[in-house]
């Protein structure tokens, strides 16, 4: 059973349209049976309807709103982070080493990257502050005896040590690690 404040917030998102998915399926279900949810609802309408003045004259046209919905399906969900293939700064790590940063979450200092290494390159033994995944999307990547190629995964956990790193080929990889 839901409690009157959480009713009535509830009632405001679904009169707002910010309430979604599974809650708002909840609510819509509760509406064709519960009294009391259907009065926080008409108070809510009632409000927004006192905060909006009437207007006269159609709306904007389908084009208009179609330019709208476009805009707001490219800015994707708040929070969301596209990096495109052709945005960001490649950083140089070491001769023929580079990284473009992805992402950076400060309050768990992890990062999210991708690194470009060129045809013989070779990355200075490292150890491990914390835990890194590594996802190889192209090429070929040698750390002493263990050899990854396209499509492998690897997880240093906290604490290891890597050999130096040498590409034949070149590569770029997916790298996932925390930062100390």
């Amino acid at each position: 059973m839901t409690d009157n404040s959480d009713l009535d917030l509830i009632a405001g998102e679904y009169a707002l349209g910010t309430l979604t998915g599974k809650a708002r399926e909840r609510f819509e279900a509760q509406l064709l049976h519960d009294g009391a949810a259907q009065a926080a609802l008409a108070v809510w309408e009632e409000r927004l309807a006192a905060a909006v003045p009437e207007t006269e004259g159609p709306g904007p046209s389908a084009a208009t709103w179609q330019a709208i919905e476009a805009r707001i399906a490219e800015a994707g969900h708040p929070g969301a982070v596209t990096v495109r293939d052709d945005e960001g700064a490649w950083r140089k790590m070491a001769r023929g080493v580079e990284l473009k940063l992805l992402h950076f979450d400060e309050e768990s200092g992890v990062q999210s990257a991708l690194i470009r290494v060129a045809p013989g390159a070779v990355y200075p033994g490292h150890g491990h502050d914390g835990p890194e995944e590594c996802l190889m999307i192209s090429g070929d990547l040698a750390f002493g005896s263990l050899r990854l190629a396209a499509g492998d995964y690897h997880l240093a956990p906290k604490g290891m040590y890597h050999e130096e790193a040498r590409s034949e080929q070149g590569c770029l990889l997916f790298i996932r690690s925390h930062v100390a």
